[in-house]
């Protein structure tokens, strides 16, 4: 078995092999470290000596998503779906898998991450660590069994509240909700995991009940099921206009959530692509990458910025006049600009109020 790739190191321990994710700077989905999961998933479960596998992650990432620059990149609808077609049909392949794995979860784990860790048998999580399903924020929804595998685990209304507001959940209430199995110190971690791995190996855990597509305790009955989306659609009716994702992600939900799971993943992928193909999602990844990109624009470096003294504010309202409270307290010379005399009056009166409670107090 290969134990050295460009983005995973694999050691053997005890028959277990331990897969350490190490692909800076947030160990995310690239086409490398996709490339080098699946050979090194694949050269585990061929290796005889391998009774169980353990992921986990480097520095403060178990894996923080996919590559979303290659998402936005691609153009075509039908490319998207065969691309995220391919990737859950290689998870549902670890799942029902011929050996166990556990995730040793031991940072944020988010999106593609999160799925990942949900196709594992048994999840130990570090203290504190993030686990979520943000997409939404970016104009997408989990597009790799995420609508289908988190209910099941931790039920359809703490599902659709993760899936659709995007907001992560500490390892401690994910623990609570059912999300992971056991929530440790981080030093325990590892130790812990292959503790977990080594119970597999002995059969005091089957990998066929440790499933996550198994596991149907937690679902809503139909008419439950109906009452709790039509309630989540009207929610994001009022709050996500203009927005589609919220509304897919419900409808891969309302369309599946059955017992020919693979059936259901094939279709959130196909609701996926339609999603990831919108102006929308374009729209906002590129505002995403360009807010988590600025400030490290190759023509700024070197450059020291200048020295801010004078500021201008355009209008005088209660916004404008509110601005100008902190740039004055702050020590720069502010200059309020309004669209006649009466409005600037009107605006440094403001300003003066907001003022006078402090130099009455001789502050």
């Amino acid at each position: 078995m290969k134990t050295d790739y460009k983005t995973i190191k694999v050691e053997l321990k005890d028959g277990v092999a331990v897969l350490a994710f190490d692909n800076p700077p947030v160990n995310q989905m690239s086409p490398q470290f996709a490339e080098d999961f699946r050979e090194a998933i694949n050269g585990a479960f061929e290796d005889e000596e391998v009774k169980a596998l353990v992921l986990t992650g480097t520095g403060k990432n178990f894996v923080a998503g996919a590559d979303i620059t290659q998402l936005q990149a691609m153009k075509d609808r039908d490319e998207i779906y065969q691309k995220v077609l391919e990737g859950t049909r290689f998870f549902n392949s670890i799942e029902v898998g011929p050996k166990p794995v556990v995730a040793a979860i031991n940072g944020n784990c988010l999106g593609g991450g999160l799925e990942m860790a949900m196709v594992c048998h048994y999840r130990v999580a570090a203290k504190g660590v993030n686990l979520g399903q943000p997409e939404v924020l970016i104009g997408l929804f989990p597009g790799a069994g995420g609508t289908q595998r988190l209910p099941r685990l931790i039920g359809l209304p703490n599902a659709l509240e993760m899936i659709a507001m995007g907001g992560p959940i500490r390892s401690e209430k994910a623990h609570q909700r059912g999300l992971v199995d056991e929530v440790v110190d981080q030093e325990k971690l590892l130790e812990t995991a292959l503790k977990a791995a080594g119970r597999f190996v002995s059969g005091e855990l089957k990998i066929k009940d440790r499933m996550t597509r198994n596991m149907h305790d937690r679902l809503p009955s139909a008419a439950e099921k109906k009452a709790i989306l039509g309630f989540a659609k009207g929610l994001a009716e009022k709050k996500a206009k203009g927005y589609i994702a919220p509304f897919m992600a419900i409808e891969a939900m309302e369309k599946g959530l059955s017992y020919d799971i693979e059936a259901d993943i094939e279709r959130e992928a196909e609701l996926f692509s339609h999603c990831a193909i919108s102006d929308i999602a374009k729209n906002l990844i590129g505002i995403f990458l360009n807010s988590r990109s600025a400030g490290r624009l190759p023509r700024t470096k070197g450059i020291t910025p200048l020295k801010i003294n004078k500021v201008a504010v355009l209008g005088g309202g209660v916004m404008g006049s509110g601005i100008v409270n902190p740039l004055l307290k702050e020590g720069f010379e502010v200059m309020l600009w309004d669209i006649n005399d009466a409005a600037v009056e009107k605006g440094v009166a403001s300003v003066r109020e907001t003022f006078a409670y402090s130099i009455k107090k001789k502050r």
